[in-house]
């Protein structure tokens, strides 16, 4: 879905991908290069492996912390990665009141 993501995404926007989480490949378009969004990644395995233990320490003490904080937002809906699409939509007309939580299902 990154590509898709992608194209509803505004200007100025950026997206994050964060390292091979799916197994799969992302698909984006060459069109990219004529837009004012931009597209960053982390290789979580990579930066693990080069990350010291004291910073792994804080960054887990830190995911921790956001963690809880997530769940306290309010969200309009759950919904499943099949609806991304309507709720990003949703969230460009109503940034502030659309707000609504992804579940990603694992197998």
């Amino acid at each position: 879905m990154t590509g898709e993501i992608y194209e509803i995404l505004q200007e100025p926007g950026k997206l994050y991908v964060y390292g091979f989480l799916s197994e799969r490949f992302c698909s984006i378009s060459p069109l990219i290069l004529d837009t004012k969004k931009k597209i960053r990644g982390l290789s979580l395995y990579t930066w693990l492996k080069n990350a010291s233990t004291l910073k792994k320490y804080k960054v887990w003490n830190k995911v921790q912390e956001l963690y809880e904080q997530i769940f306290k937002i309010d969200y309009k809906e759950t919904i499943g990665i099949d609806r991304l699409k309507d709720a990003l939509s949703a969230y460009k007309d109503r940034k502030t009141n659309a707000k609504v939580l992804v579940r990603v299902k694992t197998s």
